[in-house]
């Protein structure tokens, strides 16, 4: 059972920022969640360095360090963390 559809909602409802502890409470998350998070309403969600410890909840952080392909928003040149940095952080 996927949580994709109510954290999109939570978008439209400008309301995203709620989702911090829901989110960082939970061990794994669906990689659907995490696609969820990289549409243009979580801009500025994605701007929080705790975005990159809910990517190591998937498997897509792994993918990012073993590939080198990071996505187009750790390129920003506004944003505030350094994503390699951040998952660096979080080990292995």
């Amino acid at each position: 059972n996927t949580s994709a559809g109510p954290i999109q909602g939570s978008a439209a409802l400008g309301i995203e920022q709620e989702l911090w502890p829901l989110l960082l409470a939970r061990r794994r998350l669906e990689t659907s969640v995490l696609s969820v998070m990289m549409q243009p309403a979580f801009r500025a969600f994605r701007r929080d360095p705790r975005f990159i410890a809910l990517a190591g909840r998937t498997n897509i952080l792994a993918y990012w360090r073993s590939s080198g392909n990071w996505p187009d928003f750790c390129n920003e040149p506004d944003l505030p963390y350094d994503c390699k940095a951040e998952a660096a952080k979080l080990g292995a």
